[in-house]
């Protein structure tokens, strides 16, 4: 019976606690992922800054707020998902987490931190199908725009020199072969010349002429 391979994610802890920055680490290493903990947050920068990680982990210690600055540099510059954890459930926390960009808000003692392991996994997992899902969007608008330009450009050579669709083709891939460019450039660079030609030949100095 064939198994499927569970994805190693590498995620970041910081916390005041170090107990509980190390605790969490401890749980995700036994699910075989790479978990590091940090207690400052310059030590944890300097971190993401020599390896990116898939997540990390902002531990709050109960009446503590999280370090939301942090969090909104981690996914808003640095585009690195962050989950906030706290001792307990606040919603005004809560909420200001998930004005700051977080993933999710979870809540547990010390002793109830494994019941929230499945939880950081599975928004960490939302979050990289919902990316893998916009780069495929982004893949597929980029092949339909590519393929828009060379149809466009080789309409134009089929109308200017009375070529068939193939033939129009044909001569687009030749010249780009020729001049040792991409079939792209070559058919944006045909539409630029004759976008440059329309915008000159609709110069009313150029008309009077």
């Amino acid at each position: 019976m064939s198994t499927q391979r569970v994805k190693s994610w590498r995620i970041l802890i910081t916390a005041d606690d170090t107990s509980v920055a190390a605790r969490v680490a401890d749980l995700l290493l036994e699910r075989g992922h790479s978990a590091v903990a940090h207690t400052d947050p310059t030590e944890l920068m300097t971190a993401v800054s020599a390896e990116t990680p898939d997540l990390v982990v902002l531990c709050a210690a109960a009446g503590a707020e999280a370090d939301y600055a942090l969090g909104a540099t981690l996914s808003g510059m640095l585009e690195i998902p962050f989950i906030v954890l706290a001792a307990e459930w606040d919603e005004r926390r809560a909420a200001d987490a998930a004005e700051h960009g977080a993933l999710a808000f979870l809540a547990a003692r010390y002793a109830a931190l494994p019941q929230c392991i499945p939880g950081i996994l599975a928004a960490l997992q939302r979050y990289a199908d919902a990316r893998e899902l916009r780069a495929r969007l982004a893949r597929m608008s980029e092949a339909l725009e590519r393929s828009r330009t060379i149809s466009t450009a080789s309409g134009v050579l089929m109308e200017r020199l009375h070529l068939s669709r193939q033939e129009a083709f044909e001569t687009l891939r030749a010249a780009a072969r020729a001049r040792r460019m991409r079939l792209i450039d070559s058919a944006a660079g045909i539409l630029t010349a004759l976008e440059a030609i329309n915008r000159l030949l609709k110069n009313p100095a150029i008309r009077a002429n």
